[in-house]
């Protein structure tokens, strides 16, 4: 079960990372071509020990884009948690701190979040699923999530499917591209923020991801790159 020492311990950390992830409550998905298009293999695999390995660059946001920092960070599958009577994986970085909450359903993957409740004497948390990923959709479809509490919104859409990149040195085959796009509302209506990218390869996980400052949780750009995985 997810701890609440556990939640107390990262509760700073969590509320930050918070009010930048955009935890869906309703999820709905629209596209011109709404035709299933399955891939076969497994495009985030849990399996216990596997571990990914990451080239990380925190680059400027500036004109120059120079890259301040190069190093190495490594996740991990570790422990299942269950959550209202869902399993999800738990994916750990090499200080231990918990990354990801993850649960695969089909073609589905979804993310646990943690979101904080205000109220005018206490605070409190509850965990709220994302779907991140559906590898049974058509290039070009989106779907969107909703948080009506920071009145906001993510549009997540699929840019390509079963491609080739090379990242790191390193050439992927059946490479599923999604884009998400953040959006803030003022005077009721959505305008665009921040928009991110995410390459996911058959039988390894997440390539390659680049979030903007301050989606980053640096005062920088961040890209990651795999390179090495092993389970």
């Amino acid at each position: 079960m997810i701890s609440l020492s556990s939640i107390k311990r990262n509760a700073m950390k969590t509320l930050f990372r918070f009010l930048f992830t955009i935890i869906g409550m309703v999820a709905l998905g629209s596209c011109g071509d709404t035709s299933e298009e399955y891939v076969t293999g497994d495009y985030f695999p849990l399996e216990k020990n596997r571990q990914w390995s990451y080239e990380r660059e925190l680059i400027s946001s500036g004109d120059d884009h120079d890259a301040w920092i190069h190093d190495t960070v490594t996740f991990f599958v570790d422990t299942d948690t269950t959550y209202e009577g869902k399993v999800y994986t738990k994916i750990r970085n090499e200080q231990g701190d918990t990354e990801r909450i993850i649960r695969k359903e089909n073609s589905k993957y979804y993310s646990l979040g943690l979101y904080a409740i205000f109220s005018e004497t206490d605070q409190s948390y509850q965990y709220k699923e994302n779907l991140f990923l559906d590898t049974s959709k058509p290039v070009g479809y989106r779907w969107t999530n909703y948080d009506v509490y920071f009145r906001a919104k993510t549009e997540y859409t699929i840019m390509a499917k079963k491609t080739e990149q090379e990242i790191a040195g390193i050439v992927y085959k059946d490479v599923i591209q999604i884009e998400v796009n953040y959006y803030t509302r003022e005077v009721g209506a959505f305008n665009p923020w921040l928009t991110t990218t995410h390459y996911y390869a058959k039988d390894v996980g997440e390539i390659y991801n680049y979030y903007p400052y301050p989606l980053s949780f640096y005062y920088a750009d961040s890209r990651r790159s795999l390179i090495k995985t092993t389970n």
